[in-house]
């Protein structure tokens, strides 16, 4: 089977989630469009196929992947919401997009931080039912990942570029602190793996700043190896 590939910032698109008089927020999600092309990119255009049924009132989406392999179909179905504008043209989309979750298409945007955009920050508009709107666009300009596939920096523009929201990617060790733990991995013995996976990460020197503390604390614990 392919390898998983995390959405680039142009595969992501926003949506208005909530607002009010003081700002708003946003949801990220990945366009059909762009599943459709990973799901290309993944398995080749002759590669997977969907299909849509009503199951008791609800409308499913099921992808099949072709898997060379086992050499047969591998097959993840999930159910979609309507949409406020389309309603069945809505469910379609929303359907097949949970069914390229199930694929692991855009499952990394679940790990994205609550994004609140202030009212200074964006243009607002009060409706006449007293409801609040506004035709600011928003886009991805730029994001990153952990080693858990998680995000963690994400800088979104308005339609004029204008940066409405940056979230900082966490400070990692330096080289001093990288060279701490190496010495007490060597003095205890400790299996580098086990304190990589405390701090969830792949190599020492992706170790958070904020995890460094409490890991050399249980190193400097440790009995010398033997």
């Amino acid at each position: 089977m392919a390898e998983k590939r995390l959405l680039k910032p142009k595969e992501i698109n926003c949506r208005v989630q909530q607002i009010n008089e003081k700002g708003l927020s946003l949801l990220l999600y990945v366009t059909s469009r762009a599943g459709q092309n990973l799901l290309d990119e993944k398995y080749g255009i002759l590669g997977w196929q969907r299909e849509h049924q009503i199951i008791d009132g609800n409308l499913y989406c099921t992808i099949s992947v072709w898997d060379k392999e086992k050499g047969q179909w591998v097959k993840k179905q999930d159910v979609g919401t309507e949409s406020y504008t389309e309603k069945e043209k809505g469910r379609a989309s929303d359907s097949f997009k949970r069914a390229c979750v199930n694929f692991g298409i855009g499952r990394e945007l679940y790990s994205a931080p609550y994004i609140w955009i202030k009212a200074e920050d964006a243009n607002i508009k009060q409706k006449k039912d007293g409801k609040y709107t506004t035709y600011d666009e928003f886009k991805v300009k730029s994001v990153t990942y952990n080693d858990l596939d998680e995000i963690d920096s994400l800088e979104i523009v308005n339609q004029n570029l204008t940066t409405v929201y940056k979230m900082w990617p966490p400070k990692v060790i330096e080289k001093p602190k990288i060279e701490l733990i190496k010495k007490e991995l060597n003095r205890t013995g400790v299996e580098e793996g086990i304190i990589l996976d405390m701090a969830g990460v792949s190599a020492i020197d992706h170790i958070l700043e904020k995890d460094f503390q409490n890991i050399y604390n249980k190193l400097l614990a440790s009995k010398d190896k033997g």
